[in-house]
């Protein structure tokens, strides 16, 4: 029965979204959904190559007390999807938890009038940090790694005689902030993020995800699209260039087609030489052959 309860709520926001946001509503529908306690709250990963958003009942149902509140877990799950979230995480490169809050500051200012649950991660979160709307995940990323060092810094045993929580320029809202996101618990679970060993199914994987961004742009109207925040647009815009193709394929096929032509001399007796007014005469035999893949 609680199965049943939970997934007739998460349809009934996706009908919401379906009305208000259809482009969100249209995505979904492509996108596997695993009701499960596999994840303490929600979260988006890699199930071999299909793109599956999890969601843990309890949480659901019983820590997000409205429905606002699930209809924005549900669209920030989204928006990490589309913004292909998962993928972008190199832990070579990057600190994951510090990835996870800078991925969270770009969605969540993308969420519109739903309610986010109080734990979410926005820009008012860094109220002296002097963070910029419509950024990108590395630009804040490297935000919140610059303040984690000054933090770091000044919790040092090295840095007692001159803490730069002392100076007027430190961020000290900001840096208390960040202390608490990183020891608190988040409505948004990111440790699948990542994490694939596999990397041609993570390819496959996102190939996969670009047609299902085609497929969903194709399946809502042009004023739908308009209505979309200029970040979504440009996303799409950059997926649909990349999946053009790099070759005229048309063209390829001419040239490829006129030079692969052959031709065959063959002598018959039902035709007479047009220069010797003899039989047999000669009869060309054109042949090709083609394999397109």
């Amino acid at each position: 029965m609680a199965t049943k309860n939970i997934n007739d709520e998460i349809s009934r926001c996706i009908i919401q979204m379906l009305i208000s946001e259809p482009y969100y509503a249209h995505f979904l529908s492509g996108i596997v959904r695993n009701v499960t306690e596999e994840v303490p709250t929600a979260a988006v990963g890699l199930n071999n190559t299909k793109v599956t958003l999890y969601i843990n009942p309890f949480f659901f149902l019983k820590e997000l007390t409205t429905f606002s509140s699930r209809v924005a877990v549900i669209k920030h799950e989204t928006l990490h999807i589309l913004f292909k979230h998962l993928f972008r995480l190199d832990l070579k490169k990057y600190n994951s938890k510090l990835f996870n809050i800078a991925a969270d500051l770009v969605v969540n200012q993308l969420i519109g009038k739903w309610d986010l649950p109080e734990s979410a991660v926005t820009l008012s979160s860094f109220p002296d940090l002097d963070l910029i709307e419509n950024e990108s995940l590395e630009w804040y990323y490297n935000k919140i790694l610059n303040l984690k060092r000054k933090l770091d810094k000044s919790e040092s045993k090295n840095s007692k005689k001159s803490n730069p929580t002392d100076n007027k320029n430190f961020p000290t809202q900001s840096a208390n902030s960040l202390k608490e996101i990183l020891n608190g618990k988040s409505h948004s679970d990111h440790s699948k993020w990542g994490n694939s060993e596999d990397i041609p199914l993570s390819k496959h994987a996102e190939t996969e995800l670009d047609r299902l961004i085609v497929q969903t742009t194709e399946r809502i109207s042009a004023d739908q699209y308009q209505s979309l925040p200029i970040s979504i647009k440009e996303l799409i815009k950059v997926v649909i260039e990349k999946r053009k193709p790099k070759v005229n394929w048309k063209r390829a096929l001419k040239i490829f087609s006129a030079s692969s032509r052959r031709t065959k001399l063959h002598l018959t007796s039902k035709r007479i030489s047009k220069r010797y007014g003899t039989i047999p005469g000669v009869k060309i035999r054109r042949n090709q052959k083609l394999a397109i893949a």
